[in-house]
């Protein structure tokens, strides 16, 4: 058995995950992140998302206007660099940055290294010791077997609720789940604009009489902004709703993969565009939506979302209207007004009933409409940084006010919108 030390670990290295990590380290610190895929990134890299959404505040203008500085801002701004592309925009107004998978992984192993951070890869939570109302220590297992990590503060980045159903805390599971979706890169695509080719696929699947593909083909666009000379990738969403928690040997998350060849040699034989193309690459993993969260000191709220509400102890803002999806292509979008955001408050990021355990990402507690819109990567970068603070500044026995403060100081942009 490997005994490891840490004064912060963080569990799952997405966007929030790496995020926090990056935060937590100080100079009397040692964070420790695990994640139980072989690269960081989660849902970025491993599900291929493809574009940065929750980064500007929604306008018909084409001024892109950000909400969070420093750590989010240099970040994504390293990203676009990384990746050759830049921000783009919808008839709606939402805006947002298409980035490239590959250079979503080498910036968060750079970001990781540059900060001396104890990464554990292929390392997932088994068990866990808990004294009193704190975790003291987390059972791990990964490729050279078990390991004890014994730790004063943990931050749950997982978008499961791992330690929390561990714990036996309490957890919010939506009462209605959100179907899912691969993704997948081709290359060799002639030169159409990403419009004509989505309402080519449409027009494709409204050919076929009712079967299985149909409903598959109905549910495949182009993910925005992806698009690049002869390569785009598309998304295929799963005409069915799946368990809510991520299980990698789902009957209809196997099927769904297995269904990418299918649909994509009925558009190379019936678009022009797909005529000479071929499958470069598929997603690691299927990309859930949403997931159990734990529940923490507040729910965030519809309500919050729409009402725009600002909290005194906000420390992540939200700018993506609440996005659900049901039976893969019907998507149901609910907008707040234009520029204009909503706070996350940092109780949402506290545990109801344990002092030592913290959460971000698609894991802060809130409620099913206000998740749909806090979930986007830009929000879990900003919730991710905001966590890895709070537990830096506990450690270092910081008042919660203080630790607010400092907090809004680095990420909140004053009047962003004349910003």
């Amino acid at each position: 058995m490997k005994y490891i030390d840490a004064d912060i670990l963080i569990i799952g290295a997405g966007a929030a995950g790496v995020a926090a990590a990056i935060a937590a380290t100080g100079a009397h610190s040692t964070v420790v992140l695990i994640e139980r895929n072989a690269f960081p990134g989660g849902k970025a890299t491993a599900s291929s998302v493809g574009t940065v959404c929750g980064l500007y505040l929604r306008s018909v203008l084409e001024k892109y206007v950000h909400v969070h500085d420093n750590f989010v801002m240099d970040f994504v701004k390293e990203l676009e660099l990384k990746s050759g592309t830049s921000p783009q925009k919808n008839h709606h107004g939402l805006k947002f940055l298409p980035y490239k998978i590959e250079a979503f992984k080498q910036l968060c192993e750079e970001r990781i290294e540059a900060s001396g951070i104890n990464f554990l890869k292929q390392t997932s939570i088994i068990g866990l010791k808990q004294e009193n109302a704190s975790i003291s220590q987390i059972e791990c297992e990964g490729p050279e077997g078990k390991m004890t990590i014994t730790c004063k503060y943990i931050i749950d980045c997982s978008g499961r609720a791992v330690v929390s159903d561990l714990a036996n805390q309490p957890v919010i599971i939506d009462e209605s789940l959100q179907s899912a979706a691969y993704i997948f890169e081709i290359k060799g695509v002639a030169e159409f604009s990403e419009t004509s080719i989505d309402l080519a696929i449409k027009r494709a699947a409204l050919k076929i009489e009712i079967s299985e593909l149909k409903h598959y083909l109905l549910g495949t666009s182009i993910v925005p902004g992806s698009k690049n000379e002869d390569q785009m990738m598309l998304k295929m969403g799963i005409p069915s709703v799946i368990s809510a928690e991520y299980l990698e040997n789902d009957p209809i998350a196997l099927k769904s993969k297995s269904m990418i060849e299918d649909v994509f040699s009925y558009l190379k034989e019936n678009l022009p565009a797909f005529e000479h193309a071929y499958i470069s690459h598929v997603a690691d993993e299927m990309g859930d939506r949403i997931g159990k969260r734990p529940k923490g000191k507040y729910v965030l709220t519809r309500e919050d979302v729409f009402s725009c509400k600002k909290f005194n102890d906000g420390i992540a803002c939200g700018t993506w209207p609440i996005e659900k999806w049901s039976k893969g292509y019907r998507v149901n979008m609910e907008y707040f007004e234009e520029n204009n955001f909503y706070h996350i408050p940092i109780r949402c990021l506290v545990s109801q009933n344990l002092d030592n355990l913290f959460f971000a990402g698609r894991s802060i507690s809130a409620d099913e409409d206000a998740i749909a819109s806090a979930r986007v990567i830009g929000t879990c970068l900003a919730t991710g940084y905001a966590s890895g603070k709070l537990a830096l500044g506990r450690l270092n026995r910081k008042s919660e006010t203080d630790i607010v403060d400092e907090i809004q100081a680095e990420l909140f942009i004053d009047n962003p919108i004349t910003h």
